[in-house]
């Protein structure tokens, strides 16, 4: 039953950190898309 927690804890921050690095990466992608397609 502890491994199986620590399983749960383990996917559950590796999934945190993976949201977070994507909304981090969409927020670098966007600025920089909007600097260059600001004519859309």
């Amino acid at each position: 039953m502890k491994c199986k927690r620590i399983f749960s804890i383990t996917l559950v921050l590796v999934m945190f950190a993976l949201i977070s690095a994507r909304a981090q990466a969409i927020d670098t992608y966007w600025t920089a898309g909007t600097g260059d397609w600001s004519t859309g």
